[in-house]
């Protein structure tokens, strides 16, 4: 009898043991991935007329997911590069993390920080930076515009770029960026 006693409690005691190793760990039991807070973390400079290379602290940096368009196009009022420096709550801003996105202004050094969360696998971003005190002296690609316009509200190439002033065109970089974990980004100006 105690014999049977000591294996019914043996195997109870690795029943449970199974049921509570599988509790620590979810992820691995239903495949889903736990999000994790990233950081894309960056400078942005630019050659004054001078041909001095300086920190930009008025340039804008936004990073929006590649395969998630926004249902409402995201407005750019009060985030351009001669705006304040927004609050965390700032509409936009929200609809751009909601998305999983992540918006920074550039500080007195032209440093800036994306904080983000992802999952483990390698994700894909377009970066959007506007220069504060370069001016473009090309033409905006369709391509951009097309891309851009995929997210951002109409108009946002005459207010954020500057489109409408010629003397006033910003000069900006639109590219894709692979996001695996903390990273930087620097981004120069000419």
């Amino acid at each position: 009898m105690q014999g049977g006693l000591l294996a019914v409690l043996a195997i109870l005691a690795f029943a449970l043991g199974i049921f509570v190793g599988r509790l620590g760990s979810p992820s691995q039991e239903n495949g889903t991935e736990e999000a994790k807070e990233v950081t894309i973390s960056g400078k942005v400079e630019y050659a004054t007329k001078a041909g001095i290379t300086t920190g930009d602290d008025q340039c804008v940096v936004f990073l929006v997911p590649t395969l998630k368009n926004p249902s409402t196009k995201i407005s750019i009022a009060e985030l351009g590069p001669s705006d304040p420096h927004p609050e965390e709550t700032h509409p936009s801003i929200q609809q751009i993390q909601e998305l999983g996105g992540s918006f920074s202004k550039t500080d007195i050094h032209g440093n800036f920080e994306l904080k983000l969360l992802k999952g483990k696998k390698k994700k894909r971003f377009y970066l959007l930076a506007v220069s504060g005190y370069t001016i473009r002296k090309r033409d905006i690609p369709t391509t951009d515009l097309a891309q851009m316009g995929n997210y951002f509200a109409p108009g946002f190439s005459d207010t954020l770029l500057l489109d409408n002033n010629p003397n006033k065109k910003r000069e900006y970089v639109w590219k894709k960026l692979s996001v695996v974990g903390n990273d930087t980004e620097n981004i120069e100006f000419h």
